[in-house]
């Protein structure tokens, strides 16, 4: 509350404060209550000054204090979501190549003619499973393999169907006489009689 000169002199007076120095009391009561009224203005918009400064550097550590949250939440699901897809794709392809896999055994390829064409044919990447984790449109993968790489498709061998060649000169062979000795046998049977008889002679 701020006083006044009169209001001062006033209170002076009614103190018993002779009339002579009235007027000098009061003004310099005035003065020091004027200096006090203003140092605690000063002290009040001072503090109001540090009261907004505080609220405003607040503010902006809670923003950062939020935003660094934001982020560091936004790159932990990011890299999440990237992991479980990530999996899903390992894992499906997994199943292509098992399905594949024994599709090309029940088509009879041969396993290292299965692992070539599950390698380098690129039909994992294409092929569909369905719920079952069947493959889906047999017919034409069944074409795309064939057409590529049918030399890996084992042949099936029935027994009996071919019969060893007997190697030449070997036990059980009659080797047909040679010209000298069908000329001897009849020279002998032409001078000696009898009946012309040719031995194995090997010749010509």
């Amino acid at each position: 509350m701020a006083f006044g000169i009169k209001q001062i002199k006033s209170i002076l007076s009614d103190n018993g404060i002779p009339l002579e120095n009235l007027d000098k009391c009061a003004e310099e009561l005035c003065g020091r209550h004027k200096t006090d009224i203003d140092s605690i203005k000063e002290e009040r918009d001072s503090y109001k000054e540090q009261a907004d400064t505080l609220e405003k550097v607040q503010k902006e550590l809670d923003e950062i204090k939020a935003g660094d949250y934001k982020s560091k939440y936004e790159t932990v699901k990011a890299d999440y979501e990237k992991l479980k897809n990530d999996n899903s794709a390992k894992e499906l392809r997994a199943k292509k190549e098992k399905a594949f896999s024994e599709w090309l055994k029940k088509e009879g390829y041969t396993e290292k003619g299965s692992a070539k064409i599950a390698k380098y044919g690129g039909f994992i990447d294409t092929i569909s499973l369905d719920k079952d984790g069947n493959i889906e449109e047999l017919d034409k993968l069944s074409k795309a393999v064939s057409d590529e790489w049918s030399e890996y498709k084992g042949q099936k061998v029935v027994e009996g169907t071919n019969t060893p060649k007997p190697p030449e000169g070997g036990a059980g062979d009659t080797p047909k006489p040679s010209r000298a000795a069908e000329l001897a046998a009849k020279y002998h049977a032409a001078h000696y009689g009898g009946e012309a008889k040719t031995e194995n002679v090997k010749g010509e």
